[in-house]
């Protein structure tokens, strides 16, 4: 027997409200297991972000008057981030923070 268009909505409804909450509680379940664990973080491992250059390209011409604005060019830009993981849970952290440190030397 095939559906009416109307009970295959509905059956769609209640299959997305159903995977809704089955990911809500997949989700609990995945951070019960991440506090309860007594993190041993393996090696840190860089993880950049590259940020690829490009250019905006401006007003077209003979529009904006004495305003006019040309094209410009965005360099590329890196963004510094770090990453551990966890060896016994598999939980992945990362960080952009950094330590500072400044050495000092007797200047002769």
């Amino acid at each position: 027997m095939d559906e009416n268009p109307i009970q295959k909505r509905n059956r769609l409804k209640r299959e997305i409200a159903q995977g809704a909450e089955n990911l809500k509680s997949k989700k609990r379940e995945l951070e019960r297991l991440s506090a309860n664990c007594r993190h041993e973080w393996g090696p840190t491992e860089t993880a950049f972000i590259h940020h690829k250059g490009y250019t905006i390209p401006g007003d077209a011409l003979g529009t904006m008057g004495v305003d006019h604005r040309g094209p410009f060019y965005v360099s590329p830009k890196t963004d510094k981030r770090w990453k551990r993981v966890c060896t016994k849970c598999g939980e992945i952290d990362y960080t952009t923070s950094v330590n500072k440190t400044t050495v000092e030397t007797p200047k002769w």
